[in-house]
């Protein structure tokens, strides 16, 4: 059991939690020993009921004021400033990003403010916004481009797989089974050519051609050349 004390050595919160959480915005997390959740203030009331199956806590959601809350399978959103749920538990996935909520459902996708008003609407797959202030979108024919924060088509839908944009402002997209990168205006870095790229940081990424792999930075130039050893 874990215990919370002042700087004073006095007891807050008794050992009555298996796990407590790293204290953000004046709350912590803690875990029952049957594994609920729930949020407390620092002098141990129960802000958020323990009765939870998981929530996503860490210093973005917890200083945006909106914690994405698991039960039943399903995501609802928690504002710490209102003290109240803003949303059902209906999500698949839920969470805060900047100024808007990412949030997919059975049936659809998108943003929606932070009261909850829908601002973009997708009927297939989303993801959140990366580096270049874009994010990838599927549409019905399964083609994937990029929407800016107004929902607008920046990159037309013209591949069959599309990701995040990384701190390099560059994303990996595929094409019949083949990888490449593109910038945030949609040029091509590397035409999609190799068997896969994964970014590996610091401007790097790796590269499988065949059995061989090698690695390239952002703007395209092979740094290691591919070989079977690697």
């Amino acid at each position: 059991k874990m215990v919370v004390v002042s700087n004073r050595g006095t007891v807050i919160v008794p050992p009555i939690y298996n796990e407590l959480s790293a204290s953000y915005n004046n709350y912590m997390k803690v875990t029952t020993e049957d594994g609920f959740q729930g949020l407390i203030a620092p002098d141990g009331s129960v802000v958020l009921d323990i009765a939870y199956e998981d929530m996503i806590w860490n210093k973005a959601t917890a200083f945006s004021s909106l914690v994405p809350v698991f039960k039943d399978n399903r995501y609802a959103l928690y504002s710490t400033a209102q003290g109240q749920f803003i949303s059902p538990f209906v999500y698949d996935f839920i969470h805060p990003d900047r100024d808007m909520i990412a949030y997919v459902t059975d049936q659809a996708s998108g943003w929606m403010s932070l009261s909850g008003d829908t601002l973009i609407k997708s009927e297939a797959g989303i993801d959140l916004f990366g580096q270049a202030e874009l994010a990838p979108v599927q549409t019905l024919e399964g083609l994937w481009g990029y929407v800016n924060c107004d929902g607008e088509m920046i990159v037309g839908a013209t591949y069959e797989n599309a990701e995040s944009f990384d701190d390099c402002g560059t994303a990996v997209v595929g094409k019949q089974g083949r990888y490449g990168l593109i910038t945030s205006k949609g040029s091509l870095i590397v035409p999609p050519t190799y068997n896969s790229i994964e970014y590996v940081g610091n401007g790097i990424y790796k590269f499988r051609e065949k059995n061989m792999v090698g690695a390239l930075n952002s703007s395209g130039k092979i740094v290691v050349k591919p070989s079977e050893q690697y």
